[in-house]
């Protein structure tokens, strides 16, 4: 049996690299275990952008998993 994904095995990192203005990104990890590429986008103004379209991506990447998982059953 494969286990169900969930919200709390992913996770939204926001971080600020350099000292530009758009120098705020994204990442999504997972909780346990590393995912096995990374997931980023960098280029906002401020951490709160980077934290709303991190969290969009989440939502998508995580309704992939559970198609993915549905059409494997």
């Amino acid at each position: 049996m494969t286990p169900i994904v969930t919200h709390r095995d992913y996770f939204v990192v926001v971080t600020q690299e350099g000292g530009g203005p758009d120098c705020f990104c994204w990442e999504l990890r997972h909780r346990k275990t590393p995912i096995g590429v990374k997931v980023r986008a960098h280029g906002f103004l401020s951490p709160e952008a980077a934290e709303v379209a991190g969290k969009t991506a989440l939502a998508e990447f995580l309704e992939g998993l559970s198609i993915e998982e549905s059409s494997s059953a």
